[in-house]
């Protein structure tokens, strides 16, 4: 999702664009919210130099939520799997490799991985958010989420998630939450 972002964009492109995993196997999908700066420009500008692995679509009104622009994504993407970022995100090179080998591994539903902040500089803060040993491999049924309130970081963005799944199961972000 990209909306008015032009200050980090051109750097979460980069760091998508320069992926360990072959550039042609990456579907990057940008569902421009219909930014008012020059976001759309700037990915235009990629998609264009690399238009078998970047796709563009911009709204015509802007949704006021990042759901909507989310779901269009999901239903232009054709992968197997599905990640999400938000425009000031940034992969480390061997990202999206590191989680398309767990999925494929684990043959899972989604997987969660680890990330790190960084301060106004771009330095990143001494530790990540989870610590390596903070959560050993485990896996939940759906009664475990009846029986307890399990919390996890909600961002979608440090998820890989199977496609089918998430197609048979019709699950969408809310899109009418700003």
């Amino acid at each position: 999702m990209v909306y008015n972002a032009e200050k980090y964009l051109e750097e979460c492109i980069k760091s998508i664009l320069n992926q360990t995993m072959n550039l042609t196997d990456i579907e990057a999908i940008f569902v421009d919210d219909n930014s008012s700066d020059k976001s759309y420009e700037i990915v235009s500008k990629y998609q264009k130099e690399f238009p078998e692995s970047i796709k563009l679509k911009k709204l015509d009104v802007n949704s006021g939520s990042g759901g909507k622009p989310r779901n269009i994504g999901i239903d232009l993407a054709t992968g197997k799997y599905l990640m999400f970022s938000d425009a000031d995100d940034f992969f480390a090179n061997d990202a999206f490799e590191t989680m398309y080998n767990a999925i494929e591994e684990k043959n899972a539903d989604f997987i969660t991985s680890n990330w790190s902040y960084t301060n106004s500089k771009g330095n990143p803060w001494k530790t990540p958010v989870f610590g390596i040993n903070t959560y050993e491999d485990f896996k939940l049924s759906p009664e475990d989420y009846n029986k307890t309130v399990y919390v996890m970081n909600s961002s979608m963005c440090n998820k890989i998630f199977n496609r089918e799944f998430i197609n048979q199961n019709n699950i969408r972000c809310l899109e009418d939450i700003p």
